[in-house]
């Protein structure tokens, strides 16, 4: 479940992976912000502003924080929120693969890398749907980057995965957290069909072949 909490511009609001010690406060500069909790994940903006988002990985993936720092047409913060995500199912459904050989073995030995099986189909169903959930982009790629520290995937399972990002930068970052992962990788024409430019497609071919 999400806890959120709305931290008042007013206090004091420390980052444990922030470049400097600083609090982010109202009125603060873009410069300012980025010097103490440098670039950004993802960025967005409408008529009243921008808004950036941070994400961090904490208790070893267990849970993830998420950072908003919005800001008004003249560039200076005017809010900031953070949102915790406890990732600890995800995580466990995840490993349980593994541990149990519960997933799908056939028809994959040649390529195969590294030990543990692939997500089952219903694994691979419910991690679908909580990423389906998500509605923004960071947040989909958080939480399939926790399930690929513990589940195994087939190149057709990654595709999938891409699918429900609309970037092609998106699509990468699944590539570079599930390539590591595979048990197929000599499939990963399913994974290469996915991305338009030769470009990408060498950038996913070097994740695929990641140890």
């Amino acid at each position: 479940m999400a806890l959120l909490t709305i931290v008042l511009l007013t206090l004091w609001a420390p980052m444990l992976w922030a470049k400097d010690t600083r609090p982010i406060t109202r009125g603060m500069s873009k410069q300012e912000v980025t010097e103490i909790l440098g670039k950004p994940r993802s960025t967005s903006f409408d008529e009243n502003g921008e808004r950036w988002v941070y994400t961090k990985s904490k208790s070893l993936g267990l849970v993830t924080l998420r950072i908003t720092v919005e800001f008004d047409r003249s560039d200076h913060v005017v809010k900031y929120s953070t949102e915790e995500t406890d990732n600890s199912d995800a995580i466990a459904s995840m490993q349980t693969s593994s541990q149990t050989g519960q997933g799908y073995r056939g028809g994959y030995r040649e390529g195969y890398r590294g030990h543990g099986s692939c997500l089952t189909e219903g694994q691979m169903s419910t991690l679908l749907q909580k990423v389906r959930k998500k509605s923004f982009a960071t947040d989909k790629l958080d939480l399939i980057e926790v399930a690929a520290l513990g589940g195994r995937f087939t190149c057709a399972q990654c595709a999938t995965l891409m699918d429900q990002l609309t970037f092609a930068n998106d699509k990468l970052q699944v590539v570079k957290f599930v390539g590591p992962r595979l048990v197929d990788p000599r499939n990963s024409n399913a994974i290469m069909n996915k991305l338009s430019f030769d470009s990408d497609r060498k950038k996913a071919a070097d994740f695929v072949a990641a140890p």
